[in-house]
């Protein structure tokens, strides 16, 4: 299968009649990803601005490539070492090159399988990327083997929203509680402008308190311009499936996840909306949206989500425990549908069995998706995955 250079980045290119999508050769970034592309094509990823720029030399690969989805392991800054290991920003797989496995076309539609072989911590990730025909969905799944040991893992979607102020509803599945980061998350001084309180809990999302003293509005975006912040939504545990939607009313369009919340357990939104202003962000980076399915906490790496925290204080464990000798699969999917006028903002969605979920809006309204919802918890995918 033949490397294109897509937006700058040598990328392998998947395509069904519903969807094409790109995968970054180094990082292994998804994006740009084309759904619906047999009606009216909907591309709902960001893509970093600088990404036809020369960017210095010290940039991680991670922040060159910057663009729509990549996996993490460990997630996060990982500032502080952990046992002797210190990991590049969100982890050594959204940094490296790919190596190419297999490329499959079958009746049922085509995936692509690459892998990584991680030095910090010895061991290999497998990624597995499929499409199925008919479906306005992305499949991915990534095995992690050899490594023995706590890990944060993480989806790291990034969405571009309209530029129009609160263009995009954002509802997710029903959560236990939210929390905001136990301190700041950036410094004016260093160009960088937090605007949530630190270190409270909520458990509505249009109801978070800043640092004014007032409430913010999360279930909307974009707002805030020239701020930048952290909240982190733990997943209900009892729930068989965990989801994400953004609706884009005027586009008439929905985007969505949907996870096992007992592998990823958590939801964070990374709003970053101009309130960068060190090296090549410079207040640019703007109406783009991570939100990003983790399992992890606030702190300077892995050794920090191991000490007492808000989750396992509840009985959550921010880490996943890895074994050397039984894999770890990270299944996931992502789509896009369009949703009729007058279709606002996601009420539900409804797994209704293991080929199909409904998307419930308001006033009625809903849209059925074919979805191989299986996935989630099996692994399997016709005979792609």
């Amino acid at each position: 299968m033949k490397l294109k250079r897509v937006f700058n980045e040598p990328s392998w290119v998947l395509q069904t009649k519903q969807v094409s999508a790109a995968v970054t050769r180094v990082g292994g970034h998804l994006a740009p990803v084309y759904f619906n592309r047999d009606r009216r094509a909907i591309q709902p990823y960001h893509i970093a601005p600088w990404w036809n720029e020369k960017v210095p030399a010290q940039t991680p690969p991670l922040l060159r490539v910057l663009r729509g989805d990549f996996f993490c392991a460990p997630f996060g800054h990982n500032l502080k070492p952990f046992r002797g290991e210190k990991y590049p920003l969100h982890g050594e797989p959204p940094n490296l090159p790919w190596q190419f496995i297999a490329h499959r076309r079958t009746r049922q539609g085509t995936s692509l399988h690459l892998q990584v072989k991680v030095a910090v911590r010895p061991g290999v990730v497998d990624k597995r990327v499929g499409l199925v025909n008919g479906h306005n969905v992305v499949y991915q799944q990534h095995v992690l083997s050899g490594m023995t040991g706590p890990m944060l893992v993480g989806h790291h979607p990034n969405i571009q929203f309209p530029d129009r102020p609160e263009s995009g509803k954002i509802v997710l599945a029903p959560f236990l509680f939210g929390r905001t980061a136990p301190t700041p998350t950036g410094d004016p001084a260093l160009g960088s402008y937090p605007f949530l309180k630190n270190n409270v809990e909520f458990h509505d999302l249009r109801r978070v308190p800043t640092i004014w003293g007032t409430l913010a509005d999360l279930s909307v975006y974009p707002n805030y311009r020239g701020f930048c912040d952290l909240a982190f939504m733990v997943a209900d545990p009892r729930l068989k499936f965990g989801w994400s939607s953004i609706t884009f009313p005027r586009e008439r369009y929905v985007w969505f996840t949907l996870k096992d919340p007992q592998v990823l357990k958590g939801t964070l939104f990374w709003r970053t909306n101009g309130g960068l202003w060190t090296g090549m962000w410079r207040g640019r980076h703007i109406n783009c949206l991570g939100i990003e399915d983790v399992t992890w906490y606030y702190g300077g790496g892995i050794g920090d989500c191991l000490k007492p925290n808000p989750l396992s204080r509840r009985g959550i464990t921010p880490y996943l425990t890895l074994s050397s000798t039984r894999p770890t699969a990270i299944n996931y999917i992502q789509g896009c549908v369009p949703v009729p006028s007058g279709f606002s903002e996601v009420k539900n969605i409804e797994v209704t069995g293991a080929d199909e979920l409904v998307i419930h809006g308001n006033a009625g309204k809903r849209v059925r998706v074919p979805c191989a919802t299986s996935f989630i918890h099996t692994g399997k995918l016709a005979d792609l995955i």
